[in-house]
């Protein structure tokens, strides 16, 4: 009775909306090291269930004790409500009085009534429901991931017979009409729905009443937005900024009135808390922090907005720029996927101290303006690109507010929201130091040649960690720059979706080490991305391009200041080690992590003769737990002598091995430990095959004599 009471008391504190539209300053930032929220005794549901209120509780579903969690704001401990359809819950939407509803994986939608403490069965949907939301006129959205649509239901009918699909078709594609496994949904104020569309790599909105989307965010979009890799989840600020659950990109973007951005998840490449695995879902709580429920952890983690980053915008008028648009300016393509043209001006910006500033156009038209850091090139206008934005009506046609550094160079590029239009503008820049304005032009774009043809010949690897399977013919390019700086590679004709770039050397067993980018681009002259890159003239560079059509002929095309060498080379071959045991009780212990459960663990001892690149990794159906020492492990320290490794997780453990990828130094002795997934846990495989370059080195026992007992 206490628990239904204090519901009822929350009940009574009924607000417009349920859920958190916080306003966020155009300089926000969250604090990069997250902290666990759920702990070890508690899971979240694989599909990551969560929901912040208006009040600041957080609920969210522990699937293996059918429990959906209830934390209110201040308090020590959670409650639970426990649920008896014995289903897993796949999304908890929570009304603003205080009544719950849910989707399990039965296809049903079910709601718990906070007054009464009764569940009830509102609709058998007939199909999985994945996310769930209640808009400001009682009706329930539904996204079926399965049926590729999204469907409204009325609350307000006793029956809840009454429904109708407000976006997608019952069939995946990628027409603006239609979907491809629809997951997280928003519905704003007026009304018009906002889709996660997983496989199709967007968000779409469908303004209320209409069947054709808009890609808002992701590849496709026809503005320069982000790209996503299967996001699934997204929400809205106060002013309707969207921020996405990027989960294969394992992130958090969002955008502002400075375009978008990443803001949780950035680094891959440290071993800290800021790391995600896989993020599905997000909400705000009332301060604007952060709280994302990270998959593969199985925990909920809460980013906090650092209170100290929104900063007082200058009012001061530092400098202005006016100028006029003509039919002489050169035109360029200012998105990748909209082939219009517009005119633009470049402007070089300086600043006498590093601080924050105002930048404001406006014209007699409709202006669109972005800056770039360091350099700008019109083939590929999304590089280096810090800050974009655009606006048909408003007084101000972009506004931006940024830290701008000294001694660093950027360029304003003014051109126009809509194309092949001319006229007057001007920019106004605030702030309190001394502002430099002036025209610049771009550089001269050099072109340099390679054309190769798919045959049989072609060597073949796998550049997929997690899909092994999947082995393409390559072709190994080698560039060679006469003169240091920014070059921009296309590639003509359809050949596959992804090519890639080394430096130095390049292993094909090996396709992470050297790596300098990832993904590089969909390089399809029609719908994908051209790359640009900073490359020295001291420096070998290897260009993987991947195909599938034989007898196509394939063209590459580089664009820079100077011609470039391109050469046909070779992947360098690479030695494979296997290392393969069980453990046993006449195994060493240690305590792994900060609990005290012990862990069987193995050591071996790794040395190389040259400075390279190496990849371990697991059998198939078994998932290890490699940890990296340098020159010695010690168990009762285990985060001494530690060494970050590159992780590459896959989902599906049984189908495909994980990889570890890590540079290692000549002459240096590493300490390779195996342990496993579960503590105490004996007769477990601990298999590791380890790749490495020909140029030397040796795998070894190595032996422990400090044990921990129980």
């Amino acid at each position: 009775m206490i628990f239904v009471f204090l519901l009822v008391i929350l009940a009574n504190d009924i607000r417009a909306l349920s859920y958190n539209q916080p306003k966020i300053c155009p300089t926000g930032i969250w604090k990069s090291h997250g902290n666990y929220f759920v702990f070890q005794d508690t899971l979240v549901s694989q599909c990551s269930t969560l929901f912040v209120d208006s009040n600041n509780t957080i609920y969210y579903a522990d699937h293996q004790k059918e429990q959906i969690i209830v934390w209110f704001k201040d308090k020590p401990q959670p409650i639970s409500i426990s649920y008896l359809f014995h289903s897993e819950l796949t999304s908890l939407f929570v009304w603003n009085n205080g009544d719950i509803y849910m989707s399990d994986a039965n296809k049903r939608i079910h709601k718990w009534i906070a007054s009464t403490n009764i569940f009830v069965c509102i609709i058998d949907t007939k199909a999985l429901c994945v996310g769930l939301f209640i808009d400001l006129n009682n009706n329930l959205y539904c996204s079926m991931t399965k049926e590729n649509k999204v469907m409204k239901i009325f609350l307000n009918d006793n029956d809840g017979v009454n429904k109708t699909i407000v976006a997608g078709t019952n069939t995946f594609g990628m027409a603006l009409n239609q979907l491809n496994g629809p997951w997280g949904i928003f519905v704003d104020a007026n009304l018009n729905l906002y889709v996660a569309d997983v496989r199709n790599n967007r968000i779409q909105l469908f303004h209320f009443g209409e069947m054709v989307g808009k890609t808002v965010a992701g590849e496709t979009s026809l503005d320069i937005t982000i790209q996503l890799y299967n996001p699934y989840s997204i929400i809205l600020d106060s002013d309707e900024y969207l921020f996405i659950a990027d989960t294969e990109n394992h992130r958090i973007v969002g955008s502002g009135p400075n375009g978008f951005r990443c803001l949780v998840g950035c680094n891959r490449n440290v071993e800290t808390l800021n790391k995600l695995s896989r993020p599905r879902t997000l909400s705000f709580d009332t301060n604007g922090n952060l709280l994302v429920a990270d998959t593969f952890a199985q925990r909920i983690k809460k980013f906090n907005l650092q209170k100290d980053s929104c900063v007082i915008a200058p009012s001061t008028i530092g400098e202005t720029y006016s100028s006029i648009l003509t039919s002489n300016h050169t035109m360029y393509s200012r998105t990748l996927f909209d082939h219009s043209y517009y005119h633009y001006e470049a402007i070089g910006i300086t600043v006498s101290k590093t601080n924050f500033y105002i930048l404001t156009g406006n014209g007699s038209v409709h202006l669109y303006g972005h800056v770039y850091k360091d350099y700008f090139d019109r083939f590929n206008p999304t590089e280096n690109l810090i800050a974009w934005n655009g606006n048909c009506c408003n007084k101000d046609q972009f506004k931006f507010t940024l830290e701008l550094q000294i001694n660093v160079k950027y360029i304003l590029v003014v051109t126009t929201y809509h194309p092949n239009v001319t006229g007057t503008f001007l920019i106004t820049i605030f702030g309190s130091d001394s502002i430099y304005l002036k025209s610049i032009d771009t550089e001269p774009s050099i072109e340099s040649n390679y054309s190769f043809v798919w045959t049989d010949d072609h060597k073949s690897y796998a550049p997929f960690v997690c899909d092994d399977d999947i082995v393409r013919p390559y072709e190994a390019i080698q560039i060679d720059v006469n003169e240091t700086g920014f070059y921009t590679v296309f590639q003509h004709r359809y050949t596959d979706r992804y090519s890639y770039m080394y430096e130095s050397h390049f292993y094909s067993l090996i396709p992470h080490g050297n790596l300098i980018t990832k993904k590089l681009n969909y390089f399809n002259s029609f719908s994908g991305r051209p790359l640009t890159v900073k490359l020295m003239n001291n420096i070998r560079y290897i260009l993987v391009v991947t195909g599938t059509y034989m007898g196509q002929e394939v063209t590459v095309k580089i664009l820079g200041k100077s011609k470039v060498n391109l050469l046909r080379t070779h992947a360098l071959p690479a030695v494979v080690s296997h290392y393969s045991l069980q453990t046993t009780t006449q195994n060493q212990t240690y305590a792994k992590g900060c609990t005290s459960w012990l862990f069987y663990y193995e050591t071996i001892r790794l040395t190389g003769f040259t400075n390279a690149y190496y990849s371990f990794s697991g059998a198939k159906n078994v998932r290890i737990y490699p940890y990296l020492y340098k020159n010695h492990f010690d168990p009762l320290n285990p985060s001494r002598n530690l060494i970050s490794i590159e992780r590459h997780l896959c989902e599906d453990p049984f189908q495909n091995a994980d990889m570890f990828t890590v540079k290692l130094q000549a002459n240096t002795i590493y300490i390779l430990l195996l342990t496993t997934h579960v503590p105490a846990k004996f007769g477990y495989p601990l298999t590791i095959v380890v790749i490495g370059p020909t140029m030397g080195w040796k795998i070894s026992n190595y032996y422990q004599f400090s044990k921990i007992t129980s």
